[in-house]
C-alpha cells in the first residue's frame, strides 16, 4: 500500500477489497503513524551504524604509514618485515608472524580471524622456508585467502614482507 501516494490510491485499494473507506481510515492512519515511527527508528539505527562504520582508529602511526588501522569490524596490518635481516628466510618469517600477532592484538583480534594475507618474497626459491614458518603459525581451521609473490623489497637483506587483514 503506497502511503505517500495519497488518499486516492488508498481508497482504490479499499474499494477493490470492498471495504468501506470511512470504516478503515482510522486504522490506516494509525498504521501510517506506526510505519513513520518505524522508519525514523530505522533511520536513526542506520545513521548510528554508518557513523560506527566510518570510525577509523590508527595505531603506531609514523611519518609514512600506520602499522595497524581499524575500520568498522576490519583490522588492517601494514606490510611487516623482520628486524633481524641477517636471518634466513624462515627465521625472518617467524619474526614477522610474531610481530603480526602483537599487531592483531593491538587491533582487538587474532590470527584465527584472518581474512587475507599477502606475502612478498625476494626469491621464490625460498618459498618453502617461508611456508614452513607460515604453516607452523597459521590457525589450521581458519586459513586466510593468501597470495605469495616475488618482488624486490625495501632493502637487499629483507627477504620477506607480509601484510594481513582480519575481522574483529
Amino acid at each position: 500500500m503506497a502511503l505517500n501516494g495519497g488518499r486516492k490510491s488508498m481508497l482504490s485499494i479499499l474499494y477493490c477489497l470492498k471495504i468501506a473507506p470511512h470504516a478503515t481510515l482510522p486504522i490506516i492512519l494509525a498504521n501510517r503513524k506506526i510505519m513513520q515511527g518505524s522508519a525514523n527508528r530505522h533511520a536513526i539505527i542506520h545513521h548510528e551504524e554508518h557513523a560506527m562504520s566510518n570510525t577509523i582508529k590508527r595505531h603506531q602511526s609514523g611519518p609514512v604509514h600506520s602499522r595497524v588501522v581499524e575500520h568498522g569490524s576490519v583490522v588492517y596490518i601494514a606490510g611487516t618485515t623482520a628486524d633481524n635481516r641477517a636471518a634466513p628466510c624462515k627465521e625472518q618469517t617467524e619474526e614477522i608472524l610474531t610481530k603480526i600477532d602483537s599487531f592483531l592484538a593491538l587491533g582487538g583480534t587474532n590470527k584465527s580471524r584472518l581474512l587475507t594475507a599477502i606475502v612478498w618474497l625476494t626469491d621464490m626459491r625460498q618459498k618453502e622456508q617461508m611456508d614452513a614458518a607460515w604453516k607452523g603459525w597459521v590457525d589450521p581451521e581458519n586459513k586466510p585467502a593468501r597470495a605469495c609473490v616475488e618482488s624486490r623489497l625495501g632493502t637487499p637483506d629483507t627477504l620477506v614482507e607480509i601484510m594481513v587483514t582480519a575481522a574483529k
